[in-house]
């Protein structure tokens, strides 16, 4: 007899694909970085970014892949709704599937202030300085909060409070 609850749901179809793509997505933006290829780095991308937007279409959307999506994009629009999208996917995700370690929860917390951040610089881009300056603002508890892991350590990406703090000193700076 099957225990309630001691496997993990199958995938989706959709969810599958998305998945693969992602993976296809990360290698070939590699190689292509690699390669210093610029033209099949944007084609790989637009590739990309249609696989994300027939996922979303088909009613599966998940927060790597609009992050991923995010970081590979140059234009401000397109970078504002990837984050945005990540952001919302987050939160659907921390309801869904609470984090049930230390690596969970530093990732919910590093990902909320990041997201914020990379809006924040393509608001600023933008000369949204009054918006920009908000999402540093609710960046920076994020920030603190994964910062102050103790965990930490192990999964450093680097210092995002202070280069949350320094945008919002450079803000006030600029106007």
């Amino acid at each position: 007899m099957k225990k309630t609850g001691s496997t993990k749901p199958r995938r989706s179809s959709v969810e599958q694909r998305l998945f693969r793509h992602w993976r296809e997505f990360i290698e070939r933006s590699n190689k292509s970085l690699d390669a210093e290829d610029e033209r099949r780095l944007q084609v790989v991308t637009e590739r990309f970014r249609e696989e994300v937007a027939e996922a979303a279409a088909d009613g599966f959307e998940c927060s790597v892949t609009w992050f991923s999506l995010g970081l590979w994009s140059f234009d401000n629009e397109e970078r504002l709704l990837c984050f945005g999208r990540t952001l919302k996917c987050i939160a659907k995700e921390e309801v869904l599937r609470p984090a049930a370690d230390a690596l969970g929860r530093w990732t919910y917390a590093h990902y909320n202030a990041l997201c914020r951040f990379e809006i924040a610089r393509a608001l600023a881009n933008e000369g949204r300085r009054d918006d920009a300056k908000a999402y540093l603002e609710e960046a920076l508890p994020f920030a603190r909060m994964a910062e102050d892991m103790p965990e930490r350590d192990e999964m450093y990406e680097g210092n995002l409070e202070g280069r949350i703090a320094g945008e919002l000193m450079l803000l006030d700076m600029k106007w």
